[in-house]
């Protein structure tokens, strides 16, 4: 998955909580110390040889699922993203057209573009989209994006390019994502400080 920094953990947490995938953040705040590290004892399962040395020959990743930012993608004195196999990639923020763009740079080509801001309302940003989803999908049209996603002005514009998006979109409402959880309630409890806190707090 690709992500903003500040989401990283957040879509950690998420996954943690709702699935049994093993999830690595591929980032690190120290910089080359922490991801160093992290290539040596995060990435791959440890085996032990004939002769009892540790190794990571076999290749074997610990991970499910892989977090990530852009500038990991796009460092290329680190190559280790563009060569995993993935099975899926996602697209966080995917308005963001960095974020789309670092696609090109993994070899799985099955993505799925996340937001939950409004969908863009400039209809060549929303190609843009759709272009990084299937970047066929204007040649299957048969024409220009130009053509396609040109200035409305009737209702026949609106209804070919809602027949266009129809089978990309996939949208949740707010009320369907309430009614998945069902009745939520909330309990205030008043605790009070013990001694050592109120001197603290003072």
């Amino acid at each position: 998955m690709i992500a903003t920094e500040s989401n990283l953990t957040h879509w950690k947490y998420l996954l943690d909580k709702w699935t049994d995938l093993k999830t690595l953040i591929y980032h690190d705040s120290d910089k080359e110390c922490g991801m160093e590290n992290l290539h040596r004892w995060a990435l791959y399962h440890l085996d032990v040889t004939v002769k009892g040395r540790m190794t990571t020959q076999n290749q074997l990743y610990k991970f499910d699922v892989l977090l990530t930012t852009v500038e990991h993608i796009n460092n290329d004195n680190d190559l280790f993203i563009r060569k995993v196999p993935f099975l899926q990639v996602i697209v966080d923020n995917s308005e963001i057209e960095s974020h789309r763009l670092a696609t090109n740079k993994i070899a799985c080509k099955r993505i799925i573009c996340s937001t939950s801001n409004p969908m863009p309302t400039n209809f060549s940003d929303m190609a843009g989209l759709l272009s990084c989803i299937d970047p066929q999908f204007i040649d299957a049209l048969g024409c220009s994006k130009v053509k396609v996603f040109s200035d409305i002005c009737s209702l026949r514009q609106i209804l070919h390019i809602q027949q266009v998006l129809n089978p990309y979109v996939v949208k949740s409402f707010q009320h369907e994502i309430e009614n998945m959880f069902g009745q939520v309630s909330q309990i205030e409890l008043e605790v009070k400080m013990t001694a050592a806190q109120r001197l603290f707090y003072k």
